[in-house]
């Protein structure tokens, strides 16, 4: 009787046992919500970095994704994210693979781009190794799948007002859904994006101190285009003063066409960015205007605000080498050095004030507000209507227009102004990547990290804004071309661009 019970005891507890054990089960055929939440991806790459080219990861959707199958957006739903800028900041799907893709099989792959504080703050996380606590903000990424066997808590957004539909060089890709998410973890990125070189960048997260750059990978994307933009009270007072002089007398404030596009003169934008001349003296008179002037500059982790540096202040290109007869020329810059936690206002005098900000995003919103403000962005395309009014615009620099082609017509996808030679301002941009990631095959990554910057170098398969490509492909259509007939010698952009 006792073998008997003891029995009946130790089948009970087996029984528990295994039950308790029950693995959870993937429900990829279900709603998003369950896809999300109960679907581990089998592969990831997490991508940070440059806000400027932020929204090209959009663009590469098509040669990484197979969306006639569930593609779902995820979104940083945490109070932590709204906060440090994570969740303005991050783009992310979940979806099926293409074959091609993944390694000849498709795959459940979690795509995360969070370009949040910019090009430095990327490649730190790239280079930096993490710790258990302490990590910097960006690296705190949403999750999908379970966890532990435990089912996520992400939840799908029905709202109306939430876009299900992302336009890719003229196509429509209607997504599955959007799904909001609350579980995070610090991650190191594998790839990152940078608008210049490592060693052009204005500072790097402590965490990279001891990194070795040869042990990375940097390999040029494409030369970028950059441009100086004003709010829409100081684009109107430049045609005023300027009309008649540097503009045709017929230009009036407001007057969106080619010929009326304001000019600003590079010396003045230098000595306003830079710290030479005392703040207490810096006003809109810089620019022949009258009053107070706001420059909303980006963070020092930013690739902007590095070809901000080096164009405007020589900055990064006025290192002076060992044993060498050549003058650096520096300068050092306005509000600087600053880290990403800094304070928003860096300098507030009466007439001059510096606000800092961790994304592209957040200077535009910025521009948008009344006075004049002024400050450097990545070119934006704006198709037909390169000038739009009652927001903040481009201005020529040295009487180089960014937005528009020497015959006055507009620059095509923001790119053929200084593609062509005709403006001066743009960069050469870098993906960064660990050697070793090229060799690790088990995790998906190294076929994805080859599909990624496929994608975002080659001509024949995207078209992205402001982007020049430097593969050399032949130009399919002369009305919209996509390469670059300039070059930074040696993807150096301490040097001139130079015809190729």
């Amino acid at each position: 009787m006792k073998l008997k019970l003891i029995a009946a005891a130790a089948l009970a507890m087996t029984s528990s046992i295994s039950f308790g054990a029950t693995t959870l089960q993937c429900k990829d055929t279900g709603t998003v919500e369950q896809f999300v939440n109960t679907c581990a991806p089998e592969a990831k790459l997490f991508v940070a970095g440059s806000s400027a080219l932020g929204g090209n990861i959009n663009a590469i959707l098509p040669d990484l994704f197979d969306t006639t199958k569930k593609l779902v957006k995820i979104v940083d739903a945490t109070a932590a994210g709204v906060t440090n800028g994570n969740k303005s900041g991050t783009t992310a799907y979940y979806g099926t693979s293409k074959a091609s893709a993944t390694g000849g099989s498709a795959k459940r792959v979690y795509v995360i781009y969070n370009n949040n504080n910019g090009s430095a703050a990327g490649v730190s996380l790239v280079m930096g190794k993490l710790g258990k606590t302490g990590n910097p903000i960006e690296s705190n990424i949403v999750t999908v799948g379970p966890t532990k066997n435990v089912e996520n808590s992400c939840t799908e957004d029905t709202s109306t007002s939430v876009s299900k539909t992302v336009e890719v060089n003229g196509t429509t890709i209607t997504l599955s859904g959007v799904v909001n998410c609350t579980q995070t973890a610090d991650t190191a990125a594998d790839l990152a994006f940078s608008d210049v070189r490592v060693a052009e960048l204005y500072s790097l997260y402590s965490i990279a101190a001891k990194a070795k750059i040869a042990d990375y990978v940097q390999t040029p994307i494409g030369i970028q285009g950059f441009g100086v933009a004003v709010s829409w009270d100081m684009y109107k007072a430049l045609q005023t003063a300027q009309s008649g002089k540097n503009l045709p007398s017929s230009c009036i404030a407001g007057d969106i066409t080619a010929a009326c596009v304001p000019n600003i003169r590079r010396i003045d934008y230098a000595t306003l960015v830079t710290s030479t001349m005392p703040d207490a003296n810096k006003s809109a008179a810089l620019f022949g205007l009258t009053g107070a002037i706001t420059l909303a500059r980006r963070d020092d982790l930013s690739g902007t605000q590095a070809t901000s540096n080096m164009f405007f202040g020589n900055n990064a290109c006025g290192v002076v080498p060992a044993k060498s007869t050549n003058l650096g020329g520096a300068l050092s810059i306005a509000g600087s050095p600053i880290s990403a936690s800094a304070p928003e206002s860096l300098i507030d005098t009466t007439n001059f004030k510096v606000k800092q900000y961790s994304t592209g995003g957040k200077v535009e919103t910025a521009l948008k507000a009344a006075g004049y403000v002024i400050g450097m962005l990545g070119l934006k395309d704006r198709g037909a209507t390169p000038v739009q009014a009652n927001t903040y615009n481009f201005v020529k620099i040295d009487n180089y227009s960014p937005l528009f082609n020497v015959d006055g017509t507009p620059a095509y996808k923001a790119r053929t102004a200084f593609a062509n030679g005709d403006y001066p301002l743009a960069v050469t941009s870098y993906a960064v990547y660990p050697k070793a990631l090229s060799n690790t095959t088990s995790d998906g990554k190294s076929d994805l990290l080859k599909a990624v910057l496929g994608a975002m170098k080659d001509s024949t398969k995207g078209d992205q804004t402001a982007l020049a490509y430097l593969d050399g492909a032949a130009e399919t259509d002369a009305t919209k071309p996509k390469q670059s007939k300039v070059i930074h010698p040696d993807g150096n952009n301490c040097a001139p661009l130079i015809l190729k």
